[in-house]
């Protein structure tokens, strides 16, 4: 199994677990979508800087396509165990999801071109 720095793992974590937030930011910039238009969203603040839509762009592709590299099955508890600490379910053995985990952080790191 390929093996990545821990500093890489962690980045590629947070990046994940930002996921919602990087989505958002690209909802909000699509015309016609009611996020952009000053909706309900008080806390958040309206994105103008067209290079923070792109970067968001950009890491949310990274982490579809790394995504896709693992079997469907696994693909919604993966994120779920990442973004929320979720337990894994037992239709695979723990073995099984750390492998895949690990696989989708590593497709992750090669994406984003950290190693």
């Amino acid at each position: 199994m390929h093996r990545i720095p821990k500093d890489v793992y962690y980045r590629c974590v947070w990046l994940i677990r930002d996921s919602i937030r990087l989505e958002r930011i690209t909802e909000a910039c699509c015309p016609g979508n009611e996020a952009g238009n000053g909706s309900d969203e008080k806390d958040e603040a309206v994105i103008i800087d067209e290079n923070v839509i792109r970067r968001a762009e950009t890491e949310l592709t990274s982490i579809n396509k790394a995504l896709h590299k693992i079997p469907e099955a696994y693909r919604r508890e993966i994120i779920a165990n990442i973004i929320y600490k979720s337990p894994f379910s037992d239709i695979a053995h723990p073995n099984t999801w750390k492998k895949w985990k690990q696989i989708f952080i590593y497709e992750l790191a090669h994406e984003l071109h950290l190693i």
